[in-house]
């Protein structure tokens, strides 16, 4: 603890102890002793020394160094504020904003409620209208109007409002000499209220010092005493609806994303800034602009420009600044060379984004080939698949929705295999496996969305199942048994198919548009079988080990009018961009899957006992194999009895029963 920080409390303290004093004399209705105060050191002066300084203002000053008086309310009130005019009297000037701008400066100079609020989604430059309207303020700009030409725009930052509050009645004291500070004309203050939805607590929960000054702000904005900028984002502005008598103080003006082409000169104009930043150690050339404000539009979609855009921009360069002091790079560069700025540095540094995890492994076909021939029976498919996934990894079309499968097949014919494999080839993670029965009834909808504020749970931290995208957007989302979903639950996907994202109970936006989406059903199968089709649910048909030829057609027809009601809306048939059925596992291939079955336990169990994997053979006869199609083999269950039969076969063998 420094010496000033151990004078201040020590301060503190005494002044405290007086005011203790005090009170108890007050009580006993003493008051103060009429003839203290004369004698050497009592601390009497004039007014305005720091002897007649109130027992509060003198607590004030000694946790507050930086006001020389603390009754004073100007003096308090600016240690909270930032004077925006002197901060960007020479800031770049804002562009495409002149619109919000004037729509601002008019509430601003209304005789009645002379305050205003912005709306629009985090990232569209709110703060930048506040920031441009204060330099044309400092400037002189002659496009503001004749009564803010006197004006200073100060920001408040909430926070201070409670730093150092720690005795009662400093906080109070504090709202009141903001209060003061701003009410008074010849200061002409213009208070700017960043993120102003925290004034407005939320299911009980919410800083009292924010109440407190919400509640003290009203009425000096119901009498146009005040003029007020807040800005906040249109999902968080909703708070403000829970305090009718504090929201229709302001006028709300909504603040809208720039357009590619506004986005592309705002990053014209930034770049000598960045370049001189980043101490001209990288070059941009100007077509690269456009692929900055192209890979955002594609990576970054929770963001808006043109924050994303100047975020990637940003980051890129900051990435290639590290490279080039790279000692093997720097050792192939002349000293004041700039290393060239490339897509593929953007690209990467967009992925990256996310989170480390978010970067992609590469689409290797070989590996994914090799682990999807461990699906038996299913070989049409897995090539569809292999060669869907080869094309989206070469961005022939680059995508902002997820890639929509559907995958309809009996039990066991390898639907959640196939997925899992691809999640692990390609994405390095394990699936996001969702069992849709337990989805079946509408209240089940605020699993996966959250619930909405003022209902139980709306703030709870429990982790919820779309979490893992925020830190990789690349996923694998199987959702199993999809058909057994309410149609409310089944909707949301619809969403995520169709925008690429998905808007929570909370308001945050969760992105897709990087992910997988597999959904396996196995419904339609009675129609189907009408048909004379197979579906993977029966042997019966001659076609039973052709399903994977079924039209779209065909298929849609037979998902959407099912027995019992149980289809699916064409609407979200849709939306899937590859509808496919699986063969059913036919007798030959259930024989392969027992033998490949055997093989892995074997070498599972060799691993962890090898004296008990010796006492086994090294693969199975074809008599036994046989022996086991016979005994487990069962058409509607594809090709699950069969990891059961070995296991229990290698249990008898080594634990026979007496």
């Amino acid at each position: 603890m420094t010496h000033r920080t151990t004078a201040q409390l020590g301060a503190a303290q005494v002044v405290a102890k007086d005011m203790h004093d005090f009170s108890d004399n007050d009580k006993n209705g003493s008051g103060p002793d009429p003839g203290a105060g004369h004698g050497p050191g009592s601390g009497a002066g004039p007014a305005g020394s720091p002897g007649s300084m109130s027992p509060l203002g003198a607590i004030m000053g000694g946790l507050l160094p930086g006001v020389s008086d603390p009754d004073d309310p100007s003096e308090v009130a600016k240690e909270m504020l930032t004077d925006y005019n002197d901060k960007f009297a020479t800031a770049l000037p804002a562009e495409f904003r002149d619109e919000v701008i004037d729509r601002t400066a008019a509430a601003l100079i209304s005789k009645n409620k002379p305050s205003a609020i912005l709306l629009g989604p985090a990232g569209v430059g709110k703060t930048r209208v506040v920031e441009e309207l204060a330099r044309r303020i400092a400037t002189g700009d002659p496009t503001v109007p004749p009564r803010l030409r006197d004006k200073t725009i100060y920001e408040l930052n909430l926070s201070s409002l409670v730093a150092g509050t720690m005795y009662r009645g400093m906080m109070e004291q504090k709202i009141e000499a903001l209060i003061a500070f701003a009410k008074e004309a010849k200061n002409g203050v213009i208070l700017f209220i960043d993120e102003i939805h925290q004034l407005v607590p939320t299911d009980g929960h919410g800083s009292s010092a924010h109440e407190e000054l919400a509640q003290s702000l009203k009425p000096a904005l119901a009498r146009g005493d005040l003029r007020v900028i807040g800005a906040t984002t249109d999902q968080e502005g909703r708070r403000l609806a829970s305090d009718p008598a504090f929201s229709r103080r302001f006028t709300r003006i909504g603040v809208s994303e720039l357009n590619q082409d506004q986005t592309r000169q705002v990053l014209s104009r930034v770049l000598p800034s960045l370049l001189a930043h980043y101490k001209k150690a990288v070059s941009v050339d100007e077509a690269m602009l456009d692929h900055v404000i192209t890979l955002a539009d594609e990576h970054l979609v929770t963001l808006h420009r043109p924050d994303s855009a100047l975020t990637l921009l940003d980051r890129s360069l900051a990435k290639l600044t590290i490279k080039r002091h790279k000692p093997d790079i720097a050792a192939l560069m002349a000293p004041g060379d700039a290393l060239p700025l490339t897509r593929a540095v953007i690209k990467e540094t967009a992925e990256s984004m996310h989170g480390s995890d978010a970067v992609p492994r590469g689409f290797d076909q070989q590996a994914l080939t090799e682990a999807l021939s461990r699906i038996e029976g299913q070989d049409p498919v897995c090539e569809r698949a292999i060669t869907l996934l080869r094309r989206d990894a070469r961005g022939i079309f680059p995508r902002r929705r997820p890639m929509g499968w559907m995958f309809a097949g009996a039990s066991g014919v390898g639907k959640t295999e196939i997925a899992r494999q691809i999640a692990h080839s390609i994405m390095g993670t394990e699936p996001i496996i969702l069992n849709m029965a337990e989805f079946s009834e509408p209240i089940s909808i605020t699993r996966l969305l959250g619930s909405p504020a003022g209902y139980a749970g709306s703030d709870s931290n429990k982790e919820m199942p779309f979490d893992p995208l925020d830190a990789n957007p690349r996923q694998v989302i199987v959702l199993d048994e999809f058909e057994k979903a309410h149609r409310d639950v089944q909707r949301i996907f619809l969403s995520a198919l169709q925008e690429g994202s998905v808007r929570m109970a909370s308001g945050k936006t969760v992105d897709f548009s990087k992910a997988l989406i597999i959904a396996t059903t196995n419904a339609g199968r009675d129609n189907i079988s009408k048909g004379g089709l197979s579906l993977g649910f029966t042997s019966s048909s001659p076609a039973a080990t052709g399903a994977h030829t079924m039209s779209r057609e065909q298929l849609t027809k037979a998902l959407t009018t099912t027995h019992g009601g149980t289809g699916f809306e064409p609407e979200l048939l849709g939306r899937f961009a590859w509808i496919v059925a699986f063969d059913v596992i036919s007798r030959e291939v259930y024989g392969r899957v027992l033998a490949a079955t055997f093989v892995r336990l074997r070498g599972e169990l060799e691993r962890t006992n090898p004296f008990l994997a010796a006492s086994l053979p090294d693969e199975l006869t074809n008599e036994q194999i046989a022996e086991f199609i016979d005994n487990s083999y069962v058409p509607a269950q594809g090709a699950r009895p069969a990891e059961t039969t070995i296991r229990n076969w290698i249990e008898d063998v080594l634990d026979p029963v007496a």
